[in-house]
């Protein structure tokens, strides 16, 4: 697993404690400054705030106000600051990009996109039900860990019936050749023209899991079995 640097909080009563960001969830330990006059109520190692949460309705059933009180102020204070402590860490991996001449380099478009664009550098008028392979001028170097998935741009497909035919395409890490991108038109009617410089798809960089298969004769039993296609119902 990809593991990300530790963030310390700048809040004066939270000195002397810092958060562990590991993917979605974040920890709470004691740093041990000397000279704190901060010690959390409940104190103990709570791997996330939903088990801090849970003690806190624990200490509720106990009728143990105070302490209830006490953690769910020092709970509150964690809660406000993770916003803080996920903007302070830098969440992004390194690509290698190297493009041919007249090549766009890709761009999110906003801060929260997920997605960067592709450009084409081709002109091309895509017939109904016609499908080609465009060429980007791109080479990347994707993290190993790590593949670049290739998505359809809603706008695209919504207003032009254009859309991305293997979505989502799949760019391994150790490929190192030139991307293309396969376009259909699935509109019935309608001929699209797509010009040099038109966004035609989305990159988005995704976390790879390998599987170590293990030839077996027999599968565990499920209550579902091997009911398939409508099987669970409409």
């Amino acid at each position: 697993m990809a593991k990300t640097k530790s963030s310390v909080i700048k809040d004066e009563v939270l000195q002397p404690y810092y958060i562990r960001v590991e993917t979605d969830q974040y920890s709470v330990h004691k740093e041990g400054v000397e000279g704190s006059s901060y010690i959390p109520p409940a104190e103990g190692y709570y791997p996330n705030l939903e088990l801090a949460l849970n003690k806190i309705a624990d200490l509720k059933a106990r009728n143990n106000l105070p302490e209830v009180l006490a953690l769910e102020s020092y709970v509150n204070q964690l809660t406000q600051s993770k916003a803080e402590v996920l903007a302070s860490i830098d969440s992004h991996i390194q690509v290698g990009v190297v493009r041919e001449e007249h090549a766009h380099t890709p761009q999110y478009k906003s801060s929260g996109a997920s997605g960067f664009d592709f450009q084409s550098l081709e002109e091309c008028i895509l017939h109904p039900h016609d499908k080609k392979l465009f060429k980007t001028g791109l080479r990347m170097s994707i993290p190993r860990g790590y593949e670049l998935q290739i998505r359809s741009r809603s706008g695209l497909a919504l207003n032009d019936g254009i859309i991305v035919l293997n979505s989502p395409g799949t760019i391994d890490s150790d490929y190192r050749g030139e991307i293309g991108i396969v376009l259909y038109n699935s509109s019935a009617n309608d001929h699209v023209s797509i010009t040099p410089g038109d966004r035609i798809a989305q990159g988005v960089i995704v976390p790879v899991v390998r599987a170590k298969l293990i030839p077996l004769t027999e599968l565990d039993v499920t209550e579902r079995g091997i009911g398939g296609f409508g099987s669970t119902g409409v």
